[in-house]
């Protein structure tokens, strides 16, 4: 055979027909082929495809159109005064039971209460990072989400 009609095989290095797709010396394959190299390309643009719509998808997204079920409330700008507030919110026309949970603390999300709608609650303490306020309601104290109190008049 010519050089131009033969290949090395990838395993014993003997001269094998450009063709074959296992070796005929030590039956090793030989890779995919042309087919198979187009295979995976189509299924890699297909995927990259995909996964670059759910990016455009989720960036084009505006921060202020949440589905029910997946609100975030908006961090509040500056420091929290300490004091009494309602539990109020826009957001309680969609949960039920209208109340919000008391946490051990942010981080530690064992829940040790909740407050119901319109309850009057002290903010105790307030922590900036993660905007959440240390509430007392009666006999529970706990943490919540500021973004669910509204300064009482």
């Amino acid at each position: 055979m010519t050089n131009e009609q033969t290949k090395k095989c990838k395993e014993c290095q003997m001269d094998i027909p450009k063709k074959a797709r296992r070796c005929p010396h030590c039956r090793a394959k030989q890779g995919i082929g042309l087919g198979g190299l187009i295979l995976i390309l189509f299924l890699g643009g297909s995927i990259l495809s995909v996964v670059m719509s759910t990016i455009s998808d989720i960036s084009s997204t505006s921060n202020t159109n949440y589905d029910v079920g997946t609100y975030v409330p908006p961090v509040r700008e500056g420091a929290f005064e300490l004091g009494t507030y309602k539990v109020e919110s826009t957001e309680f026309a969609y949960i039920n039971p209208k109340e919000v949970n008391l946490w051990q603390s942010y981080s530690d999300r064992k829940k040790v209460g909740s407050v119901k709608e319109h309850a009057v609650v002290e903010v105790t303490a307030y922590d900036e990072a993660n905007d959440y306020c240390k509430v007392t309601a009666g006999e529970q104290t706990g943490w919540t989400a500021c973004n669910w109190l509204v300064k009482a008049e």
